[in-house]
């Protein structure tokens, strides 16, 4: 786990300004291989020289060990966002962020139109696309294809997806997605998961998009939108993606502010929260290859498992699903995060999706944040491993 337990603002004139992080034992707990494919992050109130896109090296005792971002801010208050990926273990418990004098180049690229597709690639191929067509209730099929957005996931060793679109088996599950299917607000409840009756989830204009050397990122207006096409909610939902090694890193982050009241989103753990859909092959051709890892073991082929019929399965650190698509085998790691609302009740199905939900209350005081990371390989993954995926996202962070 991190802790940034203490910074340490060091000024040499104006130019020299390094940060100190406590580790807290990540060095014992991370071998140098596991870190190049595991993102540390966290967000601090940093010093006012610390603007957006600051990025430098990661330093222990003069030694250059990795590298670090900085965000211009936070979904989850006024703190700024920070990833930092090592290239070699520490041996310490405390590194400091170094920052570059001058401004690093950026491998990341986003292109594509705001009314259709917003692709993100760096010089590997594409890595996420976001679909952003505006809602088009003129025809039931242009209603169905538009009433979310939703976020494409790419192979992480090629140019191929590995979610699922419209259509389909199960069309209302879409790549990185989210929503609930039991809404409430003033005039009643809504489902923002199927989006049904006139329901949608829909872009209210461009994203705005950070690059930098280690991550990309895009922040998107989502309008919530009732039955009479009333936005009841606004959602600040961010995508941040990076190519840590042969690994695909994509964390969630989602701010949720109802326009006026309160709203409460419920629903049950096949049709709420924040899940991820693969492939529509895995449906139709190799659900039964579709292998579950969990901190309680790996299962066997095809076996699920979802809340209620297993009470237990709840509130888990993180849940790996490894299915077959493209004639590849992929590994997709969700970790969620402590501070994430509980309980978090988790759904597990073998054509390919998986995810949790929670019940809880939102309100213009108190938005509902939540985020979450995803790690997608090709190949399979064992306990060990997913369980290193989680150790530098979920830790506490001061």
């Amino acid at each position: 786990m991190i802790s940034l337990c203490s910074l340490l603002y060091l000024l040499a004139g104006q130019r020299d300004l390094s940060v100190e992080v406590t580790l807290n034992g990540l060095g014992k707990g991370l071998t140098s291989a596991q870190l190049l494919e595991r993102p540390l992050s966290g967000n601090a109130v940093f010093h006012s020289q610390w603007k957006k896109g600051l990025s430098g090296q990661v330093l222990e005792n003069d030694k250059n060990i990795g590298s670090f971002q900085v965000f211009a801010g936070s979904l989850s208050g006024k703190a700024q966002d920070w990833v930092a990926l090592f290239t070699q273990a520490p041996r310490g418990n405390k590194v400091s962020f170094h920052p570059s004098a001058t401004k690093m180049a950026s491998p990341f690229v986003f292109d594509g139109d705001w009314k259709s597709l917003r692709k993100l690639s760096d010089k590997m191929g594409p890595i996420i696309a976001v679909f952003c067509e505006p809602y088009d209730p003129s025809t039931p099929a242009s209603k169905e294809a538009t009433f979310k957005t939703f976020t494409h996931v790419y192979d992480p060793e090629g140019d191929t997806l590995i979610s699922k679109g419209a259509g389909g088996k199960f069309p209302h599950h879409r790549g990185l997605f989210y929503g609930f299917m039991k809404t409430t607000y003033s005039a009643g409840v809504v489902d923002t998961w199927h989006c049904k009756d006139g329901v949608h989830l829909n872009l209210t204009g461009p994203g705005v998009e950070e690059v930098g050397p280690l991550a990309a990122r895009v922040t998107l207006p989502v309008g919530w939108y009732g039955k009479k096409d009333d936005l009841f909610a606004m959602e600040e939902r961010q995508f941040t993606a990076i190519r840590a090694g042969k690994a695909l890193v994509v964390d969630f982050a989602s701010r949720v502010t109802p326009v006026q009241g309160t709203i409460k989103v419920d629903g049950d753990p096949q049709h709420a929260g924040f899940h991820f859909r693969a492939a529509d092959e895995v449906a139709s051709k190799t659900s039964k290859e579709t292998v579950f890892v969990r901190p309680s073991g790996t299962d066997a082929p095809g076996a699920t498992r979802n809340w209620p019929e297993r009470k237990d399965h709840i509130n888990l650190a993180w849940n790996s699903m490894q299915f077959s698509a493209n004639g590849n085998r992929y590994s997709a790691t969700y970790i969620n995060h402590p501070r994430n609302p509980g309980e978090s009740r988790f759904s597990e199905r073998e054509y390919g999706r998986f995810g949790c939900y929670f019940v809880t209350d939102a309100t213009i005081e108190k938005p509902l944040v939540v985020q979450y990371r995803t790690v997608f390989r090709r190949g399979p993954l064992d306990q060990e491993d997913a369980q290193a995926d989680a150790v530098g996202f979920s830790g506490n962070v001061k």
